[in-house]
C-alpha cells in the first residue's frame, strides 16, 4: 500500500533531519508522532481487497448538470432608493418628542427645519466621534453624559455658530440649556436610526 509506504518514508527523513536541524516545529513534531504510530496500525492491502459490503452512501443524488444562458436577458443592478416609508406610529411618537423638546430649548428661533437641521450636524458630528459613540453604545446616560459627548458636543456647537449662530448663541450662553441638549443629543444617538428620522422633511 502506497500511502503506507509513504507516511513510513517521511517518518524516517524527519528523524534523520531533526536530528540534524532544531526545527522548533510542535505541529510538525505531533504529526510525525502520530504519523509513526499510524503507519504501524495500517494494513498493507490493496484497494481491491478492501470489503465495502453493506456501505451506504447517505443524502446523496445525482442531478443533471445546468446550462447557462449567456445569450440571455442582461439584468442591470437596481440603485438602492432612499427610505420611502411612512414614518410608524412609534417613529411618529419619537419625532414629535424630540421636536417639542428643541421647541423647548430654541423657542421660536430659526423654526422646526432650522432647529433639526442644527440638531442634525450635531449629532452627525458627535457619531464620527468614535469614542463618544463607544460610550454611548455601552454606557447608561449619566456615564456617558459623564464621558467625552459633552466636550465634543460643545466644540460643535461652536463651530456650528459660523453656519446656525442664534441657535448654538441660545445654548452657549446658558449652561442648563446645554445640558438638555447633551441629554437630547444621547438620546437621539442611542436610538440608532433617529438621526434619520429627524432628518425627514
Amino acid at each position: 500500500m502506497r500511502f503506507k509506504t509513504d507516511l513510513g518514508r517521511f517518518v524516517r527523513i524527519y528523524n534523520y533531519i531533526a536530528q540534524l536541524v532544531e526545527l522548533g516545529d510542535a505541529e510538525l513534531e505531533n504529526f510525525a508522532a502520530f504519523a509513526k504510530i499510524y503507519s504501524k496500525r495500517l494494513a498493507g492491502i490493496s484497494p481491491e481487497q478492501i470489503d465495502l459490503t453493506g456501505l451506504v452512501l447517505a443524502n446523496y443524488q445525482i442531478r443533471a448538470e445546468q446550462k447557462v444562458d449567456e445569450e440571455g436577458e442582461k439584468y442591470l443592478l437596481k440603485p438602492i432608493k432612499p427610505n420611502e416609508a411612512e414614518p410608524s406610529d412609534r417613529e411618529k411618537e419619537f419625532i414629535s418628542q424630540i421636536i417639542a423638546r428643541m421647541n423647548e430649548l430654541f423657542g421660536d428661533i430659526s423654526g422646526d427645519v432650522g432647529q433639526r437641521h442644527f440638531t442634525s450636524q450635531i449629532v452627525d458630528i458627535a457619531m464620527r466621534n468614535n469614542r463618544v459613540t463607544e460610550q454611548v453604545e455601552n454606557n447608561t446616560k449619566e456615564q456617558a453624559l459623564q464621558g467625552d459627548l459633552p466636550r465634543v458636543v460643545r466644540a460643535a456647537t461652536v463651530d456650528a455658530m459660523k453656519s446656525h449662530n442664534d441657535l448654538a448663541r441660545v445654548l452657549l450662553k446658558d449652561k442648563q440649556t446645554m445640558d438638555a441638549f447633551f441629554d437630547l443629543v444621547y438620546d437621539i444617538m442611542k436610538r440608532g436610526d433617529a438621526k434619520d428620522l429627524i432628518d425627514r422633511p
